[in-house]
């Protein structure tokens, strides 16, 4: 229970500062290239920039200054692209698209993956999961599914609605929790 709403803290705290993250205009630079341009590079197996916090500015290569964190991203999401990574102190942050999905995860300098949190489409969810959640909730349908991977955790929380209200689920290996119900306003 206490992992469970650690988990749920985590997820709250990550998610504002993605939000918060993305919806500043950013135009970083490298080489006189836009950060759009370096995306392009990026995805046709050149260096990865990797941006400090302040200023925007490339302050090393990800595949040579972080090999171990290269090699692991690259072996946990092999469908990433539009890779953006900023180092913080100890902490690598990336932003990126895995199979269509928003997604952003954390590594320290030595390649451990933190926490990973994305928004999927409903289609990347595995069916096996969707199936369990339909069953316990038939009078609700899937609005939202976001994913967590927190070492070998993997847990999924769905916002399910009706017409009536939303209920948000998260289901892990072992359990379905329900942890928050929000009813409908209506609308004149």
């Amino acid at each position: 229970m206490k992992s469970m709403i650690m988990l749920s803290g985590l997820l709250f705290l990550t998610m504002l500062s993605f939000f918060v993250s993305n919806a500043k205009s950013r135009v970083a630079t490298v080489n006189g290239r836009s950060r759009n341009e370096q995306t392009v590079l990026q995805d046709t197996g050149r260096q990865t920039p990797v941006y400090t916090g302040v200023g925007h500015k490339a302050q090393c290569m990800l595949e040579s200054a972080y090999p171990d964190v290269a090699q692991k991203f690259t072996r946990l999401f092999p469908g990433a692209s539009g890779q953006f990574w900023i180092k913080e102190d100890k902490i690598l942050y990336v932003y990126f698209l895995n199979n269509k999905s928003k997604m952003s995860a954390v590594f320290s300098l030595q390649g451990q993956m933190v926490y990973a949190i994305g928004n999927l489409e409903i289609s990347a969810v595995p069916a096996v999961v969707i199936t369990q959640v339909q069953k316990a909730y038939r009078a609700y349908s899937l609005f939202n599914v976001k994913e967590i991977i927190t070492g070998d955790t993997r847990v999924y929380e769905f916002v399910l609605e009706n017409s009536k209200e939303y209920r948000v689920v998260q289901l892990t290996d072992t359990e379905i929790m329900e942890t928050d119900m929000i009813k409908k306003i209506a609308i004149l």
